[in-house]
């Protein structure tokens, strides 16, 4: 299957079992930003899509988000999507914190702790404007998770760009990073509770509480991290949160 055609079964899906939430949220819309959908749901109706899901997130998540927008267009713009944010995975992609592994990296997974550390909120580059170097004409990219994303060729053939940063120009996302700890009833007492860092964007930011307990479902990402006391590039796990549950 291409993409278009995750797209059209996204909206047969969200349209035949999500009708009414979706009304809502378009009216709702841009105050009201997602949907939560239930994964064993969705494996129900389509495993093969569920499946993709799993081991795709970003693609099939944002073929999702595709399907609204064809659902309803010209309601949303590109900075504040109406996002889809998945909850109830099945057992086997439950992993404890201390269980992430490198086989699972850029997978779909879902973990369970205590908010330790919430920092302040900020905002990241979401939309980034260019004007090329040769004719000036300006072009925009969509940056993703770790990177921003330039520009490959511009109208008139040029490659070099320069990226605009006068206030207005390019556009931004609120973002928030927080520390998740393993619960104690997950581990010996004799052991540290193990710690990951989750990431949180836009309509989730500002919604978890120091010590309160979650079950979070996220894309585990790893990033270059520079070790606090060695200078030496370290690489560091973190999850990308897409759902979240207090419980």
């Amino acid at each position: 299957m291409v993409l278009k055609d995750f797209v059209e079964e996204f909206e047969r899906f969200l349209d035949e079992k999500y009708r009414e939430p979706m009304l809502d949220a378009f009216e709702g819309y841009p105050k009201k930003r997602s949907v939560a959908v239930d994964y064993q749901l969705l494996d129900a109706f389509d495993p093969e899509l569920a499946k993709k899901l799993q081991e795709n997130p970003d693609e099939m998540i944002a073929a999702a988000e595709k399907a609204v927008q064809t659902m309803k267009p010209l309601v949303f713009d590109d900075l504040r999507p109406l996002h889809i944010r998945i909850f109830n995975l099945p057992k086997n992609l439950e992993t404890p914190i201390e269980n992430l592994a490198d086989d699972q990296l850029n997978k779909l997974c879902q973990v369970e702790g205590v908010i330790r550390k919430v920092k302040s909120s900020e905002f990241i580059l979401k939309i980034a404007r260019w004007q090329c170097t040769h004719c000036q004409t300006t072009l925009k990219t969509s940056t993703d998770k770790t990177n921003i994303i330039e520009p490959t060729i511009c109208q008139c053939g040029w490659c070099d760009f320069k990226l605009i940063d006068k206030p207005g120009q390019s556009e931004f996302v609120n973002f928030q990073i927080a520390q998740l700890q393993e619960t104690t009833d997950k581990k010996p007492s004799k052991k540290v509770n193990k710690l990951i860092e989750i990431h949180l964007e836009d309509d989730l930011v500002n919604r978890v509480t120091p010590g309160a307990k979650y079950i979070l479902t996220g894309i585990l990402r790893q990033i270059n991290g520079k070790h606090k006391k060695v200078k030496i590039n370290q690489q560091v796990k973190y999850l990308d949160i897409i759902h979240l549950k207090q419980i």
